[in-house]
């Protein structure tokens, strides 16, 4: 079977060793009545592996690819059941093994194995070039928080450099997936907004600019906006905000106007919804507080958070300390006023840990999010640098600190102290990069990205600090493995609807009365939520005339294919012959008309007009239900009578119709001032084959009545 950019052929052979490992007793055997039937699962190609190991409960799994892959997979899978069948994509494979081609990146094959014990649904899911195989593993019986991790995935290999943007389950097997343009970072930040959609920052392709672009996606994670910062040069891409109004809040590293100055600066700016800058922010009064003299970025902001009380919480790398800044007027405080700093070389708070001692405080840290209970969650990175700075001694000699944590403060603003809630900090350093998120509906676990810190890609740990999940690439080269700059879990919706491609019947095909002819067809499905039902209606050959089946496809999600299919059945006992057969309706109306052959003053639909410049719109139906395929004359006639009757498509002409084929008229009669109260308009209209013999018993018409009525007096 072949289907556009995709074919599907049954093989009784394997191109190489299945890589999805199989139980040793799933080889075929004879199955007891009261066993449940062992199903087995592999996939093959060249340079192919795959992942999680195959468990009959698990329905999804990654199939990594190489360049010699070539869009190619060999899919085997079998059940102990000797009545058991087996479907891929669909299609039945008698042998149970099935070469699919064609395969692009993100597409899925569907496995359907139906035995005794109900069916069992898989999806294998072609990989990029070079995409990482996965591990995952949970060590808790309680649910994880809900939802996929969404990473941009890189190696940070800046000769080679490779990247993709990935939205995963919790098993590392993607639902989307992406190949970026290749470069260090070139996208960053992959997550859910507040306003509910999705977003990324990506190199700008705008002339003249240096950074990132803001890019929204829809929810197939296709780009559908870009946005970058006003009036400067630079839009970074460590953070962004975008607003259920349409607001958005941007990041830039700005150089000085003076380039005597040397510096560069961190710009936090609001683009309100009609485009204009309602706020700007800089961080130069303040670079005297700078744990990196020497780096001309100075500040390095990475994350902003939008406050419950409206300020923005800002995170510098370069000052090894959190900003509350004030974006408008209140206690005293003016527009972009700093109202406090937690940690570096200016702290507001004393910060302390839980029994009271001091504490070294945030260093290089990243993603300060302000939670629901006020408290301030932030992944600490430490630095391998002298950039940490002692709260109890700020003026100190700043130290080292190689080891990243995890941290939550409560902040007491009457008493300026800060007290760690909770620190995790199992051994790793993250020396850039790096994210937390508050995950649950009580925020007490913790999504933690692990950047360049390559022992794991993300983690999830719960409010006592147990690791309860851990997404990881094995590879065995600690500095080939791949990481993420952000990890961040969303609920990403199944958008994507199945494919459906019908073979037999083709649209129109003649087959002769009685003919035993099944449906052939195949259906695809991407998006996460899996194929679920792929079949089609009965071939009816019974009686001559034209029929039509249906071969429908639904994923998990509910999203639901079907693709009608006309055919003609026919005796043979004359040349197959076109015949007419005209419908018409009004709008929100029923349709008058189908499969009668009538004149037309029995098929008509009647309304009325009342006023000058109301209208009506009328749909006209030209079919041909006849057995044979053929050009149409047709043709809509009457007298206006001062109505105005407008239609894109000529009122007269010829239209090729094959048994069963349609095409539609779309008019519009509108009633003009020089309508007189009372008349009526009657368009009729006409289908007939080009070739009729006994145009009145091969045509078909129907008509169209509208009266002018006469305005109600004021009362």
């Amino acid at each position: 079977m072949t289907r556009p950019g995709r074919a599907l052929v049954a093989t009784g052979c394997l191109l190489a060793a299945p890589l999805i490992v199989v139980p040793a007793q799933a080889a075929p055997i004879a199955t007891r009545a009261d066993e449940a039937p062992v199903h087995t699962l592999s996939v093959s190609g060249d340079g192919v592996a795959a992942y999680p190991a195959y468990d009959p409960s698990v329905e999804r799994y990654g199939v990594t690819t190489t360049d010699a892959t070539g869009g190619t997979l060999t899919v085997t899978a079998s059940t102990t059941d000797p009545a058991g069948q087996v479907y891929v994509d669909g299609v039945l494979d008698p042998d149970g093994t099935a070469t699919v081609s064609g395969l692009a990146e993100g597409d899925e094959v569907s496995v359907f194995i139906v035995d005794a014990g109900g069916t069992a649904r898989h999806s294998l899911v072609y990989l990029p070039t070079g995409f990482p195989v996965l591990e995952s593993v949970t060590s808790t019986e309680e649910p994880l928080a809900p939802g996929q991790v969404m990473l941009t995935l890189t190696n940070y290999t800046p000769d080679n450099p490779v990247l993709y943007q990935a939205v995963l389950d919790r098993r590392g097997v993607p639902t989307h997936v992406q190949t970026l343009p290749a470069s260090i970072f070139g996208a960053l930040d992959l997550k859910q907004q507040p306003d509910g959609g999705f977003s990324i920052s990506r190199s700008t392709t705008t002339p003249g600019r240096t950074g990132q672009a803001l890019v929204q996606l829809d929810d197939a994670l296709q780009e559908i906006a870009r946005t970058e910062t006003v009036d400067l040069v630079n839009t970074d891409g460590h953070d962004s905000i975008v607003l259920p109004d349409g607001t958005v809040w941007l990041l830039s590293y700005e150089p000085d106007p003076d380039p005597e100055v040397g510096l560069v600066h961190s710009i936090i700016q609001r683009i309100d919804p009609d485009g204009s800058v309602g706020f700007e922010w800089t961080s130069a009064p303040y670079a005297d507080e700078t744990v990196t003299p020497d780096d001309p970025e100075y500040a390095h902001v990475n994350s902003i958070d939008l406050m419950d009380d409206g300020s923005i919480l800002a995170s510098f790398r370069g000052f090894s300390s959190v900003f509350k800044i004030a974006t408008s007027a209140h206690d005293g405080f003016g527009v972009g006023d700093v109202v406090w700093k937690l940690g570096g070389l200016d702290s507001t708070f004393a910060i302390e840990d839980a029994e009271g001692s001091a504490d070294s405080g945030p260093c290089a840290q990243h993603t300060a999010r302000e939670l629901d209970d006020g408290s301030i969650l932030l992944f600490d990175n430490g630095a391998a640098t002298a950039m940490c700075a002692a709260p109890a001694d700020p003026d100190g000699e700043r130290v080292v600190r190689t080891e990243t944590r995890v941290l939550r403060l409560v902040l007491d603003e009457e008493t300026d102290t800060a007290v760690v809630q909770s620190s995790y900090a199992p051994g790793r350093f993250a020396q850039f990069a790096g994210s937390t998120q508050a995950v649950g509906d009580d925020e007490s676990a913790t999504l933690v990205g692990w950047a360049f810190s390559r022992e794991e890609i993300a983690s999830e740990i719960d409010a006592s600090g147990v690791e309860t999940w851990r997404l990881l690439d094995p590879d065995p080269a600690p500095d080939q493995r791949y990481f993420s700059y952000r990890a961040h879990l969303a609920e990403v919706p199944d958008v994507t609807a199945p494919a459906v491609v019908v073979d037999v019947p083709a649209p129109g095909e003649t087959i002769r009365v009685g003919a035993e002819v099944e449906a052939s067809y195949s259906c695809t499905d991407r998006g996460g939520s899996s194929l679920q039902t792929c079949s089609a209606g009965v071939i009816d050959t019974s009686l001559p005339g034209a029929y039509d089946v249906q071969v429908s496809a639904t994923d998990g999600a509910g999203n639901t294919t079907t693709v009608t299919r006309t055919y003609v059945v026919t005796d043979g006992a004359a040349p197959p012959a076109g015949r007419a057969d005209a419908w018409v309706k009004l709008r929100g109306g029923s349709w008058v008309g189908r499969d009668v052959h009538a004149s037309p003053r029995k098929q008509r639909v009647t309304t009325s007009l009342r006023q000058a410049g109301s209208k009506q719109q009328v749909r006209i139906r030209l079919e041909n239900d006849g057995t044979g395929a053929g050009p149409f004359v047709y043709g809509v006639s009457g007298r206006t009578q001062g109505f105005r009757v407008r239609s894109a498509a000529p009122l007269s002409g010829v239209v090729d119709l094959a048994p069963g084929g349609r095409a539609t008229l779309r008019l519009t009669v509108v009633r003009t001032r020089q309508v007189t109260p009372g008349v009526t308009l009657r368009l009729t209209a006409r289908l007939a084959p080009a070739d009729a013999v006994d145009p009145g018993d091969a045509d078909d018409g129907v008509m169209v009545r509208v009266k002018a009525k006469k305005r109600r007096p004021p009362r």
